[in-house]
């Protein structure tokens, strides 16, 4: 870590001390872990411009947002950092909008008992407010988006996932630079929202379409994994050695990403179900499931509950009985037909 952020740690974390915030559960991310994530991955653009109060009451707001939220024993630490946390997406102005959007939006998904209440009820406000425009500003900060009354597809998701952290539903920024078939009367690419509830969901910003639909599902779906053009990213405020694709600034390496492709590629919806090893009944369990280390899915499972999955590919799932050690990982593929039931036995 560099001088500055040696004194912005030290100035923060003082604040921080001073304010004397309320601390989180124990097995939750506190303020100072919060803190050093935040300045430990800091935009460049942002090392020499971020005020020790600015990013103080950051983390004190995105942490009170966690902690009222009902599904908060359900985000991951690593979500919750890398897509609660952050108070920037890409190039945007660098808004102050936390404080703004979670009196603004809390009263509306107080009610909600899952992100995906809380997301599909925000996105159908803004779509009430925000038109489309495709040719407007892609990095649009979510003020300014609000203030023009529309936005392209892009600006749209930067506000629909400004506006998701402000409550506490995880939220992330998707898209791909290049289709792998251009279609008559379609964009030559496309960004949209992903929101977090026990594995990453597909939200259209601005549009009323229900989770994991969109006109760009069946174009994603052919992205050619090989092609660095036309996979899919999604942006990651923590550093990795993939670059979101910034179409309006091609200059622009700083945006850090994950490639998702495999999660677009061939998407199909599984039953997933925890059963007993010994008697093979259906038990309450949890599942925890990766692809190649990345993080796909985190939840209980009650009853067989839908994933959306890549026909083929492989995944590991650490599966554990409720209440229950954590067993070591097992390993399944996930079939190429829709509607398939999986049984994934707790044992050793």
């Amino acid at each position: 870590m560099n001088l500055c952020r040696v004194l912005i740690l030290f100035s923060l974390t003082r604040t921080l001390a001073v304010a004397q915030l309320p601390t989180s559960e124990p097995q939750a991310v506190n303020q100072k872990q919060a803190l050093e994530f935040l300045l430990n991955d800091l935009p460049p653009r942002d090392a020499s411009s971020l005020s020790s109060e600015q990013a103080a009451k950051n983390v004190q707001l995105a942490i009170q947002a966690r902690d009222r939220a009902p599904w908060k024993e359900e985000i991951p630490d690593e979500v919750f950092l890398n897509d609660v946390l952050p108070y920037c997406l890409v190039t945007e102005r660098r808004d102050d909008w936390r404080e703004n959007f979670s009196k603004r939006f809390w009263p509306l998904v107080q009610g909600c008992r899952t992100p995906s209440q809380a997301a599909l009820i925000i996105n159908e406000g803004i779509g009430k407010l925000i038109k489309s425009r495709p040719h407007a500003r892609p990095d649009a900060s979510p003020l300014e988006t609000i203030q023009a009354g529309y936005g392209s597809p892009c600006a749209i998701s930067i506000l629909l996932i400004d506006a998701c952290r402000s409550v506490g539903v995880p939220a992330r920024l998707v898209g791909t630079q290049s289709w792998t078939v251009q279609k008559e009367k379609q964009p030559p690419n496309h960004f949209w929202g992903e929101i977090w509830d026990g594995q990453w969901h597909v939200i259209d910003a601005g549009q009323t379409r229900p989770m994991d639909q969109g006109w760009f599902l069946e174009n994603a779906s052919r992205a050619d994994p090989a092609n660095p053009r036309t996979c899919i990213y999604a942006v990651s405020y923590k550093k990795t050695l993939t670059r979101f694709p910034a179409i309006w600034d091609e200059s622009n390496k700083d945006i850090s990403a994950e490639d998702v492709t495999l999660s677009y590629v061939k998407r199909v919806p599984v039953r997933l179900q925890v059963i007993d090893r010994e008697d093979g009944l259906r038990i309450y369990g949890h599942l925890t499931i990766t692809l190649r280390g990345r993080l796909i899915a985190d939840a209980d499972v009650a009853e067989p509950t839908v994933f959306m999955l890549s026909a083929g590919q492989t995944y590991d799932a650490v599966v554990r009985a409720i209440p229950g050690p954590i067993k070591r990982p097992r390993v399944f593929t996930a079939p190429y037909e829709k509607g398939w039931l999986l049984s994934l036995a707790v044992g050793d």
